[in-house]
């Protein structure tokens, strides 16, 4: 089943841009192999996103109020990384806001607090 079908039958979320991006590759039909990863790897580049198909699939979402968790950053070492080649990985602690102010972050037991605005810009350094 294509994202779109997907959307029609009623979901209200799609989850893995992987997915999406499949929806624009109908021969794809098995989509419980390697094939809905590899496939969008080598594929999904050459998809025109301003493609009147494109422009139809979104407006689809939007009728239907159909949102998309993209899960981006679990595809970003799948296609990126080489065989052989180890990714450096960075020592990274944090812990999560309490619901009671969710304003704030403690940097890791340091005792920093950083504002909402401090979160923005670790996010925007996150997505470079």
């Amino acid at each position: 089943m294509i994202a779109e079908q997907f959307v029609r039958d009623g979901t209200d979320e799609i989850q893995h841009m992987n997915f999406v991006f499949l929806n624009f590759m109908p021969d794809v039909t098995e989509t419980r192999t390697p094939a809905r990863f590899t496939e969008p790897g080598k594929r999904a580049a050459g998809i025109d996103l301003n493609s009147p198909q494109v422009n139809q699939f979104i407006a689809l979402l939007k009728e239907h109020h159909t949102v998309i968790d993209p899960n981006i950053a679990i595809w970003e070492n799948t296609y990126t990384d080489r065989p052989g080649a180890a990714r450096k990985i960075e020592r990274l602690h944090v812990r999560p806001a309490s619901a009671a102010d969710s304003t704030q972050l403690e940097n890791s037991g340091r005792g920093a607090t950083h504002s909402r605005r401090g979160h923005r810009s670790a996010l925007s350094r996150f997505l470079r």
